[in-house]
């Protein structure tokens, strides 16, 4: 069994016993750790048998281990000599607080372990601050509890006082910020001064203007829980793989940020079983996205699928769909369920134009028409049988402003109100 160290500021003859018990029993937790959360708890209230023994049946009741349990009480040392019966009241008192299975409140529970010593009403006040304060719905916020809930042990001043200042901070309305606190709740927890520092260090490390980095968090707010230098030097690492400058990458990955956290190891093994699933070398995958960066660590599978729903919908053999998408990335990023709606509208303005063409050679032409709106295609269509003068691609890639001007001036008086049924 584990002996203790130096045991100078305990009770000999009690602590010896549960200190070697509780070392044995998560050894992943030094003796000293173990020492001071007992020192601190003045642990020799309670006989040694009856600590370990509540440990044990506590451990039981959550369905946990007991060496995970220990963890959590050394959090929150209460939970040594917490009254079993009581802890299974609390956890009915917490799932009728927050509806949801009794596996997820351990889980809260766990990371936040006061959780397990709070009665129903300060639950309820709790609760209710945070409420006050983002302005969710009921299923919303207890999203945030699941996934942060230490905000529940916050004071009502802080979270108010910590949502004003990211308001301010992020350039948001606090209904945006409301929902950026949805998907990642450690925004609220932190103090507002460390944000601030991080947007100053990651924009001075990359020569970011601030109201890039501040588009860039909007759409991926994880990225502000990330240590700025690690982050950056993440971000240098993304772009020497993908084989572009710095400066060109920049503005691109703010469109698409999720790609800047990416692990650069497992983005090069993506790109290389991407490009094998779809046989074509790392060079082609490369340069699909750098056009289109979330294909870089989609994953190969799942693009795969994709390939083959796209190329049976559309009717046409997997090689040729594959050879399209890489010349046009935006598809393999879409799902393919209304292609063959909008390739049924593609297919009438190209005899509209006067031109009989295969699936495969329409796509060849014009695949961003596979991205297009019913309503923007249709507009095309009704141009397309106006002005048969028309080249395909050009009409596909006419702007939303410049069709509606073409179909005002060709439709003459009643043009507006033509234009406008669409």
């Amino acid at each position: 069994m584990m002996r203790c160290g130096n045991l100078s500021d305990f009770n000999p003859d009690w602590h010896r016993d549960i200190l070697d018990s509780l070392c044995s029993l998560a050894p992943e937790l030094s003796p000293e750790t173990l020492s001071k959360i007992l020192v601190k708890a003045r642990a020799d209230r309670c006989p040694p048998n009856q600590v370990l023994s509540t440990i044990r049946t506590n451990a039981e009741i959550l369905g946990i281990s007991v060496s995970t349990y220990i963890k959590a009480a050394s959090r929150n040392d209460a939970l040594f000599f917490f009254d079993s019966h009581k802890l299974t009241a609390r956890i009915q008192e917490i799932l009728a607080s927050f509806p949801i299975e009794q596996a997820a409140v351990v889980r809260m529970a766990l990371k936040q372990p006061s959780l397990f010593t709070y009665t129903p009403k300060t639950l309820e006040q709790k609760f209710s601050a945070l409420s006050d304060t983002l302005q969710l719905p009921s299923s919303k916020l207890r999203m945030v509890v699941r996934k942060q809930p230490s905000v529940l042990t916050m004071a009502p001043e802080r979270l108010a006082r910590n949502f004003r200042a990211l308001e301010a901070m992020l350039a948001v309305n606090a209904s945006k910020l409301s929902l950026m606190i949805a998907a990642q709740p450690q925004l609220l927890i932190q103090r507002p001064e460390r944000f601030k520092s991080h947007i100053g260090a990651v924009c001075g490390e990359l020569d970011l203007r601030r109201d890039q980095w501040l588009k860039a968090v909007r759409r991926q707010p994880a990225l502000l829980c990330y240590e700025p230098t690690a982050l950056c030097k993440n971000i240098k690492a993304i772009a020497r793989l993908l084989k572009i400058e710095l400066t060109a990458f920049l503005p691109k990955a703010v469109g698409c940020p999720s790609i800047l956290y990416q692990s650069p190891p497992s983005v090069q093994k993506n790109i290389s079983a991407c490009a094998a699933l779809l046989h074509i070398s790392d060079e082609s995958f490369l340069k699909a996205a750098r056009s289109r960066m979330q294909i870089a660590y989609m994953k190969p599978n799942s693009l795969r699928d994709r390939m083959l729903d796209g190329s049976t919908l559309l009717d046409i053999p997997i090689a040729s769909y594959i050879q399209i998408a890489v010349g046009y990335p935006n598809l393999f990023t879409l799902k393919p369920h209304a292609f063959p709606r909008r390739l049924s509208v593609l297919h009438e303005i190209a005899r509209a134009l006067g031109q009989n063409l295969t699936t495969e050679q329409l796509l060849r032409r014009a695949p961003m028409g596979l991205c297009l709106s019913d309503e923007n295609l249709a507009q095309r269509l009704l141009l397309a049988k106006m002005d048969q003068s028309y080249q395909l691609t050009k009409l596909i890639l006419i702007s939303k402003k410049a069709l509606r001007l073409r179909l005002l001036k060709m439709s003459g008086r009643d043009g507006l109100s033509l234009a406008q049924t669409f």
